[in-house]
């Protein structure tokens, strides 16, 4: 089935990537969404489907998202053309050399050489956050419902949390769910399953840094500021999104989050993006600077996407892959203004004004795009030797 598109959608890469993306949530039977010719070719796992339904549910998401865009412009605030020597897909490599595993759909177990090339780029960074006098800290990956509920994650971004239970606290369904999978020959059968599972009470956690406020809640900052750090998994429902290591479903992450006054907090954001900076033109990466907005999925996003880009509260380093000649988000640099601080009633110890922000480091992507620009040799090791110095 072919949907025309508007022809905004020519213009801004950005709103054309954020529609191929949400447009498997219209409906479950889509299992592929290309764009051509104007348009989204879209395929299904079922030819009994009512087309002219879901056409018009595409129509919608297409207006609702070229509208957030309207007066929204990707500004390209830094670039470098780096040292780019290479222009071929690594994951054959990496997988065959057993240097990812894939254990589920967007979950890669990592070892050898990749995972100490990740090792290493962590060590960079946390000796940062360090320098910078940042705490350090350790979660784990869930995080509480409510939560989520109060920082009004789940009301921006209802497609991607991963919401966790148990099997009900009953001895009659703790036994009948093991005993029907004794019963099962053919394994696990989650529909009974479903109907025996307790309330979903925790998330996995899709950030770092609402471990980070969560751990302030009705606190009280000292006036000069403070900055943590923490390395972590992060999970997102990505549906039919996940290709390899450029779009997961769990990822590793490291943050640094700081909380302060406004000047306290933009210094810290501007300091650790020129670091970074400083980094990415050190290893020879193709990369750019740009202002960015968070993929939302509700009748709100163009007010929330128009104020984060006018207000430049995002910006993210985005690394080149020559093999698919595209752009990648490798970092982002974040102003929170309030908004988390007043959810968390996390207050100062000042009559300034407190404020918070947060730097994340994705660390499979930032892997993908040092190998996909600067080579992997039949071995999995990469041709530079200093990648992995």
């Amino acid at each position: 089935m072919f949907v025309k598109l508007n022809n905004s959608y020519k213009k801004n890469s950005e709103s054309l990537k954020l529609l191929l993306e949400q447009i498997y949530y219209v409906d479950p039977r889509i299992i592929n969404a290309n764009y051509e010719s104007g348009g989204v070719e879209i395929l299904f796992d079922d030819d009994g489907i009512n087309k002219n339904r879901i056409r018009s549910r595409i129509k919608k998401l297409s207006s609702s998202i070229a509208q957030s865009f309207e007066r929204v412009e990707t500004n390209i605030i830094f670039q470098d053309e780096g040292n780019v020597t290479f222009n071929s897909d690594p994951m054959p490599t990496l997988i065959k050399t057993k240097q990812v595993i894939e254990t589920y759909p967007g979950v890669y177990a990592l070892q050898g050489d990749f995972l100490d090339s990740i090792n290493y780029m962590d060590s960079i960074f946390n000796k940062y956050a360090f320098k910078r006098g940042a705490i350090e800290q350790h979660f784990q990956p869930t995080l509480p419902t409510r939560s989520f509920l109060e920082n009004g994650y789940i009301s921006s971004f209802p497609h991607h949390p991963l919401f966790v239970a148990p099997i009900e606290r009953n001895i009659d369904s703790i036994n009948s769910v093991a005993q029907s999978i004794k019963d099962d020959d053919h394994g696990f059968n989650n529909k009974f399953l479903d109907s025996k599972l307790d309330a979903h009470e925790q998330i996995l956690s899709p950030t770092v840094c609402y471990h980070c406020f969560e751990t302030l809640r009705g606190a009280t900052i000292p006036k000069n500021g403070v900055q943590y750090t923490a390395i972590g998994s992060c999970h997102r429902n990505e549906s039919k999104n996940i290709n390899d290591l450029e779009r997961l479903q769990s990822f590793t992450m490291r943050e640094i989050i700081f909380l302060g006054n406004a000047e306290f907090v933009e210094s810290c954001r501007q300091e650790i993006m020129d670091h970074c900076k400083n980094i990415m033109i050190e290893w020879g990466l193709k990369f750019r600077i740009v202002t960015a907005s968070d993929p939302f999925f509700t009748s709100e996003a163009q007010l929330k996407r128009i104020y984060q880009t006018a207000m430049a509260l995002k910006y993210e380093i985005q690394a080149y892959l020559p093999y698919l000649d595209k752009w990648i988000s490798i970092a982002s640099f974040n102003n929170h203004q309030s908004s988390l601080v007043d959810l968390y009633n996390i207050s100062f110890n000042t009559k300034e004004q407190l404020v918070s922000g947060c730097v994340g480091y994705g660390y499979e992507r930032m892997g993908l795009a040092k190998l996909s620009q600067l080579g992997i040799n039949k071995k999995g090791l990469p041709e530079e030797k200093e990648f992995l110095r």
